[in-house]
């Protein structure tokens, strides 16, 4: 059946003690007969007992292991070994015959069978007519060994695979889940009540139906979310794999991480390994306060180091499964002793860090199960692990947070796995909450405020489904299960009141008056962002934020009628303050890992002064800034009359008019506020100190807009303005990212009626290898892509280029320009071309990247 055997494998491990010169110690070292079992995903399709001999051996590595079993087969140096090994600490096992029943059946009781055969290119549907792939095997080094790198081949229907939210709104079976109810807060049951209830405990169904749909949702894209209703408190998680940095929350202290996973793994010594999780646990337990719980471990980190160049070796146990997994299962059961949660990672096969984001892992089943997922499974069925996380990767074409197989079927079904399952870092759009929630992901890792995760699960589409709203809540209740039992809990009773509370656990005070950051309120461009709060008690917080860096600046404020204001930091230092023309300007540097950066606040004298008389001072007013607020179309292709200019003074608010501007074919997109686009009717604060020159903000009318894939994640969710557009006025564009984009033009020739032929043209007016393809208008062109911490190959840090295939159905043309135009074209032909469209500069496109 094509089964692969190892020459030699770990199977079991012991610590002696201490053992002075001359002394010994008798050690028992125990084998698990599941060592034995191979997995054959040909003829049996489950975990199988050879027939035949099982040599067992004892030796310092598996170098001196193989050498004793040759020579308990009569092998010597003379026939090719380095060195002869000893057949006296050989034992031999004789297994009559095939046994494919005695592993066939999981811990839960499930029946093992084949779950991966989609990851095998060699048996997916799909990939298996362009591609065979010979796996290496041990029967035939030479024949088998591989000259040069496979390249797999991606047809269109493979990558329509990658496909995100495969499931559409109200597509279901409603009658197939339970009904819940959401809102439902005449219960006063809360989470600690749940601690030590059973995972199906009817109550956990009354608990959860407290919260609204709403606040499920948030639980979703935050799991360290505090929910009050409930009573659970606000919670961190944090990186990495060899500890947390906390500080700790009575000394301040900060926890260090622990040496790598490598060496500590190195000791063969479960007792070792178990103590580090411990003291990693006892650090969230300092870490945390009476309102926020020091939880969640983004770690441990359980991968194979598979080759000498992986990426996160650094981070992963060993190369030996089962060495790996009885390291984690001792270091997760050690944590978890002390209420921690642990998220290991990156579930599964991730082995490579460049170009990760979606990045498709193939593998044959045999492979995934006895090197690749053993780990992991280890950790579940040993160490009862809490959470997991999964990668950026894909196991085939199914991203691994949306893998049924992977998280429902291996973890939940044949692993017993009752944790709450997150993703990696929300960086990528085909990370979607509803594949991901149907097919067994509960959480987001930073995934507030985004289309793809908790906005998505808001419309009123998805919100009013069942099978979402089962979805939801089977999520809620894997998560707060976790934190019922975990260290969230500690000092908490059923009538503890969840509030917002500050770091010293008293009532946050309220700012008597705010500077603003200048890059907010001007569209200045800074390198770091800069507030600054002052309080009615003489207090300041001077804050400035660059990435993941914040520094906090606190002390005293002083203010005087003739000299103004004066800050001092509680180190007694003086804080630089500028004043001119009555505006406060406060200026503050930081230092990152990503280089320095700096930026400003400011706030007017007036502003300060009145603030603080009406917090009970008596200083004497000062006259009030007032500056000069205009308009213009910002377009030369609409025209109207200018609204009236108004003056405004510094701190005071005035109210966005109507557009009065006209333009065929132009989009009044609303006001452009030093940067920020603006509705009419809004409020708009005068902070900016200056005189506002506000345009309107256009956009051509789109007549159709293009469904572009790119060629690294097989994404169909594209940046704006990268999708090819083609507008109502002739003009289209598209490929617009990094200070780039394309540009050209479009004309249909026809009577009205019948026949129509479409061109599409270059910034030359040549017409471009545009086509027809499955009724679809088809052009593919390279363009700059983002992919943060990749390789800098010339544009960038993290910029690349991708082909992006844009794709517009003919029906769909066809539907939007005779509705626009007031035609009756049935069909469409497209004018051959060979041209390409030219990048140009263009200043209106973000740079890609994050700027540093």
């Amino acid at each position: 059946n094509g089964l692969e055997q190892s020459a030699i494998q770990l199977a079991g491990y012991e610590k002696s003690g201490a053992i002075a010169a001359g002394a010994s110690e008798d050690v028992t070292v125990h084998v698990p007969m599941s060592e034995l079992e191979t997995y054959d995903s040909e003829g049996a399709k489950t975990y199988i007992l050879e027939a035949g001999d099982y040599y067992l051996t004892i030796g310092n590595g598996s170098h001196e292991a193989v050498n004793n079993i040759l020579a308990a087969k009569g092998k010597t140096v003379a026939d090719g070994m380095t060195a002869d090994g000893d057949a006296d600490l050989t034992f031999v096992w004789n297994n009559p015959e095939q046994d494919n029943e005695v592993f066939a059946t999981s811990v839960t009781g499930v029946k093992i069978t084949n779950l991966f055969d989609d990851v095998d290119p060699n048996k997916n549907e799909t990939m298996k007519e362009h591609n065979h792939i010979t796996w290496l095997s041990r029967s035939n080094w030479e024949g088998t060994y591989p000259k040069e790198a496979i390249h797999l081949v991606y047809t269109d229907e493979v990558a329509d695979m990658a496909k995100p939210v495969q499931y559409k709104a109200n597509s279901g079976d409603p009658s197939s889940v339970p009904a819940h109810e959401f809102g439902k807060t005449d219960s006063d049951l809360m989470l600690v009540d749940m601690r030590g209830k059973d995972y199906d405990d009817p109550e956990w169904e009354t608990l959860i139906s407290k919260l609204t749909y709403e606040e499920a949702v948030s639980l979703i894209a935050d799991d360290q979310t505090a929910l009050p209703v409930i009573g659970k408190p606000q919670t961190t998680n944090g990186d990495g794999s060899n500890g947390r940095s906390t500080t700790l929350a009575i000394s301040g202290l900060t926890a260090i991480p622990f040496p790598m996973t490598a060496w500590r793994t190195a000791a063969f010594d479960r007792n070792l390994s178990s103590r580090v999780g411990q003291m990693i646990g006892e650090n969230l337990l300092h870490g945390s306060s009476a309102d926020t719980k020091t939880l969640g471990l983004y770690g441990f980190s359980c991968n194979n180091h598979r080759t000498p160049y992986s990426g996160r070796n650094h981070e992963y146990y060993s190369e030996d499964p089962f060495l790996a997994g009885n390291a984690i299962s001792a270091e997760v059961k050690g944590l978890m002793d002390k209420g921690g949660v642990t998220y290991m990672k990156h579930f599964a096969a991730n082995d490579q860090e460049t170009y990760r984001h979606g990045v498709p892992s193939w593998a044959n089943e045999q492979t995934l199960r006895e090197i690749y997922l053993k780990p992991f499974a280890k950790a579940m069925t040993e160490g009862h692990a809490n959470g997991v996380m999964t990668g950026f990767n894909r196991l085939g074409m199914w991203w691994t947070g949306a893998s049924p197989s992977l998280l429902k079927e291996f973890s939940e079904g044949e692993q017993g796995y009752r944790g709450i399952t997150l993703t990696d870092a929300y960086e990528t759009d085909f990370m979607n909450t509803i594949d991901g929630l149907l097919n067994g992901s509960h959480a987001w890792l930073g995934g507030t405020g985004y289309i793809n995760t908790d906005e998505v699960l808001l419309q009123d589409d998805y919100s009013s489904d069942p099978i979402i709203q089962d979805a939801v809540f089977g999520a809620v209740h894997r998560i707060l299960y976790v934190n019922a039992n975990s260290l969230a809990m500690n000092g908490l009773a059923h009538d503890t009141q969840i509030g917002v509370q500050s770091e010293g656990g008293e009532e946050a005070k309220p700012a008597m008056v705010s500077a603003v950051d200048i890059a907010k309120s001007t569209g200045a461009e800074t390198t770091a962002n800069v507030g600054a709060d002052f309080y009615d008690d003489g207090t300041f917080a001077l804050t400035i934020n660059k990435l993941f860096w914040t520094n906090v600046v606190s002390g005293k404020w002083a203010y005087d009628d003739s000299k103004g204001l004066e800050l001092t930091a509680d180190d007694g230092s003086e804080v630089k303050v500028e004043e001119k023309d009555g505006i406060y300007t406060f200026s503050a540097d930081i230092e990152t890992a990503f280089g320095p950066g700096s930026g400003s606040a400011m706030l007017s004298r007036y502003e300060f002064v009145k603030a603080a008389n009406a917090a009970g001072s008596s200083f004497k007013e000062v006259e009030q800034p007032t500056y000069t607020v205009t308009y213009a179309a910002g377009s030369d292709d609409v025209s109207g009359t200018d609204p009236e200019s108004v003056t405004v003074g510094a701190g005071d608010s005035f109210t966005l008019p109507e557009s009065p501007y006209e333009g065929q074919f132009m989009i009044f997109d609303g006001w452009d506020v030093n940067g920020t686009v603006m509705q009419p009717g809004d409020e708009v604060v005068m902070n900016g100190y200056m005189d506002y020159a506000i345009k309107g903000s256009w956009s051509n009318q789109i007549l159709v807009t293009a469904t572009t894939q790119d060629s690294y994640k097989y994404s169909f969710i594209q940046e704006s303005g990268v999708p090819l557009n083609l507008y109502c006025n002739g003009t289209l564009r598209l490929n617009a990212a990094n200070k780039v984009s394309s540009t050209g033009a479009w004309e249909l020739d026809g009577s009205g009626s019948g026949a129509a032929t479409l061109t599409i043209k270059n910034e030359k007016g040549e017409p471009v290898a545009a086509k027809v393809e499955k009724d679809q208008i088809t052009y593919a062109q390279d363009g700059f892509y983002y992919d943060w911490g990749q390789l800098d190959l010339g544009w960038g840090s993290g910029v690349f280029y991708a082909t992006y295939t844009h794709r517009i159905p003919v029906q769909d043309f066809l539907t939007a320009y005779n509705e626009v135009f007031g035609t009756s074209y049935e069909t469409l032909s497209l004018t051959a071309g060979a041209a390409a469209f030219a990048e140009q500069e263009d200043a209106s496109v973000p740079a890609l990247g994050i700027g540093f």
